[in-house]
């Protein structure tokens, strides 16, 4: 699986537009992985996994104080101000934590070629 972000977007669109796509991996839309560590959630329409990814970038965009353009985007998916059938919040919820916890995370110093401690 790859995710591929335009190159013309500034950091703050690119955090965003990564959060939402890995937000569809997390939410299942891709299917799950061989461990089973996210559920399998193919079956659902197109408004509710635009719905659920959108709004986990959302979530953790604002965390940051990020502003984007979410509201505009949802109102074209929610069809007569109404959530689709199969939108988790709960499910929402829990992966815009976890991508949050995988943006605070301080990862080790890296190590350059031929560098030992």
């Amino acid at each position: 699986m790859r995710i591929v972000l335009h190159d013309k977007l500034t950091a703050a669109q690119a955090y965003t537009v990564l959060c939402h796509e890995i937000g569809h991996i997390l939410l299942g839309h891709l299917g799950t992985d061989e461990d089973h560590w996210w559920p399998c959630r193919i079956g659902l329409t197109r408004d509710a996994i635009e719905i659920e990814a959108e709004s986990v970038s959302y979530m953790v965009a604002t965390r940051l104080g990020l502003k984007t353009a979410s509201d505009a985007y949802l109102a074209g998916y929610a069809k007569n101000g109404t959530i689709p059938e199969g939108v988790s919040l709960d499910l929402i919820a829990k992966v815009a934590g976890r991508i949050g916890e995988m943006g605070e995370r301080l990862l080790p110093k890296r190590k350059r070629k031929g560098e030992t401690e």
